[in-house]
């Protein structure tokens, strides 16, 4: 067997340091302040991107099309299978709504696993079809000269298609979900924090539909990039909105459900905000920041 250096290689090595040292940092914050549910959605959903590139990188180096094609069927069986219920498992604990998270969704959601899985073991062709080895390049990119390199040639089935189609679903699905928090919960949310969740929840459907729509060809496949989009959104809303601060969710309800008086003050020791306990104790109108 022999290996190869095709352009799409450094990219791929680069989000997968990217990605790798995100699921460091997430394990060592998992340990240390608190095993949140969307912590460990986010860790599982790292651990997804960086064995999709792993299995990038070995598609791209190597040239032996029994082999490629069993890497790409893996990656159609089980990884995106993997990124898109773990990417939805992210937006349901993230927006709190844990009930759906349970016995009935996981048993399906393996169920489709395996069932892929066992068809294409039985037929390797049904989502590829293979049409033998081609040549491309030589290219220059950045100064760098990549010289020719094989790649397999492979024909899109229909049932692909269908597959695309599911899985676009269960993405915009989860985007979905975030959105419906963002709208709920606008006046309690930072910019950054919505923006954050707005990037990450759109980059994989939008790579989704670029696809699917032919605005880019399959080999300019852009879901690399959105997994490293998705990977670095969800880790500010989380770290820099979640963990590392008080976010304005976590101040609400520290301040609303607390059952002893709380009052926060500003700088000029102006009262800014009261719970409910509070307001009773002064006897001060209901909706009002201050006493």
């Amino acid at each position: 067997m022999t290996f190869q250096l095709q352009p799409e290689v450094p990219v791929f090595v680069g989000i997968l340091l990217v990605t790798a040292s995100l699921l460091v940092y997430s394990l060592r914050q998992y340990h240390r302040r608190g095993r949140t549910p969307e912590l460990l959605a986010f860790i599982v959903l790292l651990s997804v991107i960086c064995v999709w590139q792993l299995n990038a990188i070995f598609v791209s180096t190597i040239t032996v099309p029994a082999l490629i094609l069993a890497a790409n069927n893996f990656g159609n069986a089980v990884l995106v299978f993997a990124f898109i219920y773990s990417f939805t498992w992210f937006a349901l604990a993230y927006t709190e709504q844990t009930r759906w998270i349970n016995r009935w969704t996981a048993g399906f959601a393996l169920a489709t696993i395996a069932a892929t899985s066992v068809t294409i073991v039985l037929n390797p062709e049904f989502m590829l079809k293979a049409n033998g080895l081609m040549t491309q390049g030589p290219v220059t990119i950045a100064g760098i000269t990549f010289p020719e390199w094989v790649a397999l040639d492979l024909t899109l089935t229909p049932a692909f298609r269908l597959f695309q189609l599911y899985t676009y679903a269960i993405l915009l699905l989860g985007g979905g979900i975030i959105a419906r928090y963002l709208v709920a919960n606008r006046g309690d949310i930072y910019t950054g924090q919505a923006a954050a969740l707005c990037v990450g929840a759109g980059a994989p459907p939008a790579a989704s539909t670029a696809l699917f729509l032919r605005v880019l060809p399959p080999e300019w496949n852009p879901s690399h990039v959105a997994f490293g989009v998705t990977a670095v959104a969800f880790a500010v809303a989380i770290f820099r909105y979640r963990l590392l601060e008080v976010t304005p969710i976590g101040r609400k309800q520290l301040v609303e459900q607390l059952a002893d008086p709380v009052v926060m003050l500003d700088d000029h020791q102006r009262v800014v905000d009261c719970n409910p306990a509070a307001r009773e104790l002064v006897d001060a109108p209901e909706g009002g920041g201050g006493m």
